[in-house]
């Protein structure tokens, strides 16, 4: 008998005596468990399609929001809307997949199928629950389809930054005298575009100077030097947030011709001797959505210096 046909019936003989025992017979070397549903249903997902009656809904009624599963809780964020809470409870046994979501006085009966970082979610609700994704004209469900989100943390010690990304941004440096440096990051999900400029100054600047740094910024590195584009201010408000003075700018982007315009907010920060831009700018929906606010709480100073 060969030495591997030897180590064979022995394995086979250790796993016989293991079972007669009781006891467990462990997993071969390499082979990961796999999750349960319930793991990776776990964190925000954003949604990127909504059918209901029959028909797949416009962008404009679901871009940018976002459901959220932290542990037993469910967390549907829509713009313009209260946040709705409720407690879920799944069952991958059955098929199709059923979700079940629980709120005050109410129970929302639905399915699940997922496939990595896709989610189709479908409810009833009129109460009963669906049996397929499809919906059908004067029927009572919805059915969502949601996208991972992959929200991750830039880290910039030498401008003293720290931010989230919903994915990792491009990073570009400005011609101009100081020069802008800018970060930024297409979501094409959300038709919208995450961007981070920082500007060199001397002093704080303030009031007008401060929207004219912000008018560079804009210029310089949101519009990548496209001095042609008609920067329409709508709103400008002061605020204060984690002991930073800083301008709220809602602002429209277009053109002397006219044709489409784009709508932008930012929050225009002054620190030390820079000037930071936390701007999005894409669809009037996008721009207004769940996102920009955590894009914006997600800002932090940091030491130029690792501890």
């Amino acid at each position: 008998m060969t030495r591997l046909m030897s180590t064979a019936l022995l394995g086979l003989l250790l796993a016989r005596v293991m079972v007669e025992a009781g006891q467990p017979i462990p997993e071969p070397p390499g082979k990961a468990k796999a999750k349960p549903d319930w793991d990776l249903l776990q964190g925000t997902w954003q949604i990127v399609g909504l059918a209901s009656n029959g028909k797949a809904q416009p962008p404009r009624n679901f871009q940018g929001n976002t459901i959220t599963f932290s542990k037993d809780k469910f967390t549907l964020r829509e713009w313009g809307y209260p946040t709705l809470d409720f407690t879920f409870s799944i069952d991958p046994g059955k098929s199709p997949k059923t979700i079940d979501l629980t709120g005050k006085n109410l129970v929302v009966r639905g399915i699940y199928a997922l496939d990595g970082d896709d989610l189709s979610l479908s409810f009833g609700i009129g109460g009963g629950r669906p049996t397929e994704f499809a919906t059908k004209p004067g029927g009572d469900s919805e059915t969502f389809i949601l996208r991972r989100s992959r929200w991750e943390r830039h880290l910039d010690r030498e401008q003293g930054f720290s931010i989230e990304f919903p994915g990792k941004p491009e990073e570009r440096l400005g011609a101009g005298t100081p020069p802008v440096t800018s970060l930024r990051y297409v979501s094409e999900m959300e038709r919208m575009t995450y961007i981070v400029t920082v500007t060199p100054v001397k002093g704080k600047p303030t009031g007008k100077e401060l929207l004219s740094v912000f008018d560079s910024a804009v210029r310089d590195a949101i519009l990548e030097s496209n001095k042609s584009v008609m920067i329409t201010v709508e709103s400008e408000v002061p605020f204060k947030s984690s002991g930073l003075n800083g301008r709220e700018v809602t602002f429209e982007l277009g053109n002397a011709e006219g044709g489409e315009k784009t709508a932008a907010r930012a929050r225009v920060l002054t620190a030390s001797d820079r000037v930071y831009v936390l701007a999005v700018v894409g669809a009037e929906e996008s721009v207004r959505s769940p996102s920009v606010g955590r894009f914006w709480s997600s800002f932090r100073l940091v030491s130029e210096k690792k501890n």
